[in-house]
């Protein structure tokens, strides 16, 4: 089985010592402890694991607060459910929201199966429609341009997204001048955009 790095988020020694044992006859499993969200941002900053576990209420915030922006599968717990809560969990982002006991400290390893299982099915989903989409808009550039310079920033536009790129440019052969002439250029954030202007002239 391949390696999986999970952040346990959890202040409570004797509850992370739990959740530990829990995995110990899972040695595929890395399992990176952090007792406050500050101490998780240090982890996460560091690479993204493949799972965050973590505990509603911490020392310095709260567990969904690690949930915004996320591009990793995180189980929110809490000592004292409420439907409130799991609400507020569920709609951040997490993918699954448990009270802890004894029995759900032991049944951890089935928890995180669950979990990933969930996330792949979720991110499987997402690109095929990512994909559908890009298909859609492509032929709909090309349907309705004269050219492809015209529909190429939409173009490219649209296979960025799908392959999540920040960065593109699309390309031609001018067959007449036997060289290569940028049709378009996209970038998602600003500073990334200063990689065209600042280059300074097209290489053709």
């Amino acid at each position: 089985m391949a390696e999986r790095r999970i952040l346990l988020v959890e202040d409570d020694e004797s509850h992370a010592e739990l959740i530990k044992r829990a995995f110990e006859d899972r040695p595929a499993i890395i399992l990176t402890v952090a007792h406050r969200i500050d101490q998780a941002v240090r982890v996460l900053q560091d690479g993204m694991p493949d799972m965050v576990i973590a505990d509603l209420r911490l020392p310095d915030g709260r567990g969904i607060d690690l949930c915004r922006g996320k591009d990793f599968p995180i189980v929110i717990m809490t000592s004292q459910g409420s439907e409130g809560d799991a609400v507020e969990a569920m709609r951040a982002g997490a993918l699954d929201y448990i009270v802890k006991s004894d029995l759900m400290f032991s049944e951890m390893p089935h928890v995180v199966d669950r979990a990933l299982r969930e996330w792949q099915l979720e991110r499987a989903h997402a690109r095929a429609t990512r994909q559908l989409q890009s298909q859609y808009e492509v032929a709909s550039a090309l349907a309705t341009s004269v050219s492809l310079e015209q529909a190429g920033p939409r173009i490219l536009e649209s296979i960025c997204d799908c392959v999540e790129w920040p960065l593109g440019e699309l390309w031609r052969v001018d067959e007449q001048a036997q060289v290569l002439r940028r049709v378009a250029f996209y970038a998602t954030e600003p500073e990334l955009a200063r990689v065209e202007t600042e280059g300074g002239e097209p290489v053709f």
